[in-house]
């Protein structure tokens, strides 16, 4: 990802907003229409502060197995 490269990974219980907040931070838009997710991989820039950052945000989805999991 290079010096101003930063990964995210969005985790969370199903149909909780982690695609509405990924989609928002991409491109500016709300969804609040529930759309199950698998996965998807989102991409953007940010100037902080006069330094230009790249953003890749994973989403995940569907992972309840997890949550069941004694560990």
């Amino acid at each position: 990802m290079g010096n101003n490269g930063y990964r995210v990974v969005m985790l969370g219980k199903g149909a909780v907003g982690k695609t509405s907040i990924s989609t928002q931070m991409v491109s500016g838009i709300f969804k609040s229409l529930y759309e199950p997710t698998i996965e998807d991989t989102f991409k953007t820039s940010l100037d902080i502060d006069g330094t230009v950052c790249v953003l890749e945000i994973l989403d995940t989805g569907l992972y309840n197995i997890f949550i069941q999991s004694p560990f």
